[in-house]
């Protein structure tokens, strides 16, 4: 009677482990195929190179983000934020439905406030999350913030 309850306590605990092991594994997944993709205003961010994009503080910069689904998933987003300038500053795309092996590409437009620091001009990070309650998939690229050289501020 003993080894029949010391038995099913085993196999209890052995499932359990599995169940676990199953859950931290699909919600570690990746959401895409490694390589997500964004234009800023239309012109291809690449990171890693010498002369980063500028973008001027004030504007509303239209963005698209691309990638190649590596799972089909439901719910999922995408959100585009910056890094390193202020905080709360990021978008969202509506949640939508991906399937595996297809290429997407979502349009957002972040709008970039006019308090930059005294700096004519700042590096930033725009960090990119596609992701859902299963997945996630995260990109940087660098840009330059960069504010009006002449900006008339009518105080009263």
């Amino acid at each position: 009677m003993k080894m029949k309850k010391l038995l099913a306590l085993v196999f209890a605990v052995l499932a359990l482990t599995l169940v676990t092991v199953n859950i931290v594994s699909a919600a570690s997944q990746n959401a895409t195929d490694g390589d997500i993709r964004l234009w800023v205003d239309g012109v291809p961010v690449v990171e890693g190179t010498t002369t980063p994009l500028a973008i001027f503080a004030q504007d509303t910069i239209p963005l698209r983000v691309g990638f190649t689904a590596a799972i089909d998933a439901q719910d999922v987003r995408i959100k585009v934020e910056v890094n390193g300038y202020a905080d709360d500053l990021e978008v969202k795309s509506q949640k939508f439905d991906i399937i595996e092996g297809s290429f997407y590409t979502k349009a957002m437009a972040l709008e970039i406030p006019f308090d930059l620091k005294d700096e004519l001009s700042d590096r930033v990070t725009l960090k990119v999350t596609i992701y859902n309650d299963d997945c996630e998939s995260v990109e940087e690229f660098t840009v330059v913030i960069q504010r009006e050289s002449y900006l008339v501020d009518i105080l009263s």
